[in-house]
């Protein structure tokens, strides 16, 4: 027997409903970036890590990829940046999940004794860390001037070190 869903406090409710319009607002302004002119070629430079590696971040190529996702073109986003598309139906599919949650005043997959949350993120983190290893590589190697900066001694050395 399945034990009675446990209700939602307030603040808890209230905190659902905020994540969920955030999510919301920024898919409303994601949705407005085929209207902004083109992205600047350099707009990687603003990446800390990019700037400081000449490597891609894992989200790198993201915001690229959103954008061309928003024009119908899958092949240039998922040139791009694969993980992006992932990351934007997950939003989509915790935004509803947090937005029924706090409607309805309960955890909708709350499973006493099963996998906790923390457990889920720590999983996602490896896959995350394990995608940017794909992605660094798979970046120096084809070679994408737009996510690599060769002009970086670290970045440069990287592309020797997987060409041997």
């Amino acid at each position: 027997m399945t034990p009675p869903p446990l209700p939602l406090s307030r603040e808890e409710r209230q905190t659902r409903a905020l994540l969920a319009a955030g999510i919301g607002a920024a898919y409303l302004f994601a949705s407005v970036l085929p209207l902004l002119p083109r992205l600047p070629a350099a707009s990687w430079s603003y990446c800390v890590f990019h700037k400081l590696t000449g490597l891609p971040c894992p989200f790198c190529g993201g915001t690229r990829a959103t954008r061309s996702l928003l024009h119908g073109d899958w092949h240039q986003a998922i040139y791009l940046n694969p993980l992006s598309i992932l990351v934007l139906a997950a939003g989509a599919a915790f935004a509803l999940l947090w937005m029924i949650e706090a409607f309805r005043g309960y955890e909708v997959f709350h499973r006493p004794g099963k996998t906790s949350t923390v457990r889920v993120f720590q999983v996602l983190g490896l896959a995350v860390v394990g995608w940017w290893g794909w992605h660094i590589y798979d970046a120096v190697r084809t070679p994408k001037p737009e996510l690599v900066n060769f002009g970086n001694p670290i970045a440069e050395s990287v592309r020797e070190a997987i060409s041997k």
